[in-house]
């Protein structure tokens, strides 16, 4: 991407729904080249996965944008308290999230034709997963007014 001279690199979003959203956390810890990320419902966020690699929890301290999360009340990959325990840590080290938890919500809730599927938390989290991109993902206005 960053050899494209058709792609703006410096506005990228990361998404990513169960093990993509364990992803999406990583990304956002991992690298600098993402200026937003969002994860829906990624499980063992304070699970390592190999002897020589650290669980996405340990690098909280090291998030480079800000994060969206999408978690249900039922889920139990990750639970509830799980990630209520990581939204302590990233205000503790100030890192800017946002983080939702939705009723009757079980893993999976946003996948249409499967028995998990709630239809008002998948309308809502899409919604404020659109508006959370749109908002650091707009170009600035500084970058508008120069290509105008």
């Amino acid at each position: 991407m960053k050899g494209c001279a058709n792609a703006d690199t410096s506005r990228l979003g990361i998404v990513g729904f169960c093990m993509g959203g364990r992803v999406a956390f990583l990304a956002a810890a991992a690298t600098s080249s993402f200026t937003a990320a969002v994860d829906y419902y990624g499980g063992g966020i304070y699970s390592k996965w190999g002897k020589d690699r650290p669980a996405p929890s340990e690098l909280a301290a090291n998030v480079s944008c800000p994060i969206q999360g999408h978690f249900g009340m039922l889920d139990t990959s990750p639970p509830p308290e799980e990630m209520h325990k990581l939204d302590g840590e990233l205000n503790r080290l100030g890192k800017q999230h946002e983080f939702f938890y939705y009723d009757n919500a079980p893993h999976g809730f946003n996948c249409a034709g499967r028995k998990s599927y709630r239809p008002e938390a998948d309308k809502a989290s899409w919604q404020r997963t659109l508006e959370f991109f749109a908002t650091h993902l707009a170009p600035s206005a500084q970058k508008k007014a120069a290509s105008a």
